[in-house]
């Protein structure tokens, strides 16, 4: 039986992200949803991509401070610089140079590259000059695999007191969903049809992104299948599905709430990186968290039923159960 894979939608938006769409049909009855899931958790976590991870601005020392001639404070430059998508095929640091001298909008644009570099998205807005004042700094841009904290210890290159470490987010993939449908071969039914839909940030093409954690599959599954000669593997207990559930789902990394961009900054600015750390806070603890609003919490609390789970009882619920 011959496996179809096809690409059935694909689109660009003005940002540079893509978006594709890719039906995978006939599957064995129950594949639809193992191969799915499997792809879509390499997608969100295990390709490499390219992020931020530093940068020098000229006059300037740490993040709490404001940059003359600049209307941006530090900290709201060194978050527009995060959300710079660059594409490269290197994988060394690439060294990035903005000189603006000149009033307005210093845009992603105005970023002078290195051969081999490419800005995906070259309207984002990296910070506003007013009139006589100016904008030079240095961005380091590396490549790497899933969520690095600013507080990473760094090479000593970046240890200088000038150098501004930024939190960097190397998943070039910002979401994905799949669908299983029912499949016809001949007069059988019973095949799995599968739908997989996936949004990038432009660093990489959705089929090569496919094609990539299809890849990363082959080789862990091939390093299983190679094993001979070991002592037999003695059978697990019988674990109840429900159980098994509840037992991988704390495991799971944030990024696969496919939450916000607001919301998601800001649980990784909390050293929230996993479902495990986020279900041991309560609504209470979330609202804490700056810039973590009422709509906030909403959405991470309808993201979490979603999966059948909830937050930690906040102080006030406790009292109630309690009384």
């Amino acid at each position: 039986m011959e496996l179809k894979i096809k690409c059935v939608d694909t689109a660009t938006s003005s940002d540079g992200s893509q978006y594709g769409k890719f039906v995978i049909e006939p599957l064995e009855r129950g594949f639809g949803t193992t191969i799915g899931n499997s792809l879509r958790r390499v997608l969100l976590s295990s390709l490499e991509g390219t992020a931020v991870t530093s940068a020098r601005i000229e006059g300037i020392t740490h993040e709490y401070t404001a940059i003359p001639g600049v209307l941006e404070d530090v900290i709201d430059v060194m978050l527009n610089l995060k959300g710079l998508v660059v594409k490269t095929d290197s994988k060394e640091s690439q060294h990035l140079r903005i000189d603006v001298d000149k009033p307005g909008p210093v845009l992603a644009s105005d970023i002078q590259l290195p051969a081999g570099v490419k800005v995906v998205n070259p309207d984002w807005l990296i910070c506003t000059v007013a009139d006589g004042g100016s904008f030079h700094a240095d961005v380091i841009v590396d490549t790497g695999k899933g969520y690095v904290p600013h507080d990473v210890p760094r090479d000593a290159k970046e240890a200088s007191i000038d150098v501004l470490p930024i939190d960097a987010t190397f998943m070039p993939i910002k979401r994905v969903s799949y669908n299983v449908e029912s499949a016809r071969v001949g007069d059988a039914l019973d095949f799995d049809k599968l739908t997989l839909e996936i949004w990038s940030n432009g660093s990489i093409d959705v089929q090569n992104a496919l094609s990539q954690a299809s890849n990363l599959l082959i080789e862990h599954f091939m390093q299983i299948a190679s094993i001979t000669g070991q002592p037999a593997i003695a059978p697990l207990p019988q674990v109840e599905e429900k159980e098994a559930e509840e037992e991988e789902t704390p495991s799971m990394t944030i990024e696969e709430l496919e939450l916000s961009v607001r919301a998601y900054n800001c649980l990784k600015r909390a050293s929230i990186n996993s479902m495990a750390e986020l279900l041991k806070k309560s609504e209470h603890d979330l609202l804490n968290i700056k810039n973590f609003g009422k709509k906030s919490s909403d959405e991470v609390i309808e993201r979490l039923h979603h999966f059948g789970l909830d937050l930690a009882p906040s102080p006030v619920e406790e009292e109630d159960l309690i009384g």
